[in-house]
Order: structure tokens, then C-alpha cells, then sequence
């Protein structure tokens, strides 16, 4: 796994840390650790998916969807991440 230059630097998580390892367990077909280790993943997902389509496919109303689902999958990086740095400090285990 690549180390995060953010938490070397800060000492804590970015909101992007455990991407990779929930990849890695969603590729192996592990989905419910992938889900634990990162939450975002799913929306995230479907989000570049659905971009790889409207690039290939040109769908008339690509934009919108592309909103939402962007929308979405921000909103759901940012809860994870709120999620992951309350009990970081709440109960200190970062």
C-alpha cells in the first residue's frame, strides 16, 4: 500500500485513507470489510463508472446525473471522514 503524505505530515488520517485497502478487499470480494475500512468506496464507484459510460456513450442527460452522483459520493466522503475523526478524537484512536 502507498503510505499517505498527509497523515506523515499532520499525524492524522486525510479523507481518502483506506481507499485503497477497501479496493483491494472489494476486489477479493471481501464487501462487507471493504465497507468498514471505507464507505465512500461504493459512491465513488459508481461515480467514475458512470463517467467511463457518458464518456463512451454520450447520454443526453449525463451532466445531471454526473452532479448527483458527484454530490453524492462528496457527501459520502465527508461523512466517513467526520464519522472516522469523531472517534479519532473522541476516543483517541487515530
Amino acid at each position: 500500500m502507498l503510505p499517505c503524505v498527509f497523515k506523515y505530515l499532520t499525524g492524522y488520517d486525510c479523507p481518502g485513507c483506506g481507499i485503497q485497502r477497501s479496493l483491494l478487499y472489494f476486489i477479493q470480494g471481501h464487501f462487507q470489510a471493504s465497507f468498514s475500512t471505507y464507505p465512500a468506496l461504493l459512491p465513488l464507484l459508481i461515480l467514475a463508472f458512470y463517467f467511463l459510460y457518458q464518456y463512451i456513450y454520450r447520454p443526453a442527460n449525463a451532466a445531471q446525473i454526473l452532479s448527483i452522483l458527484s454530490f453524492v459520493a462528496f457527501f459520502a466522503v465527508l461523512v466517513s471522514y467526520a464519522y472516522k475523526m469523531y472517534f479519532c478524537f473522541k476516543l483517541g484512536v487515530c
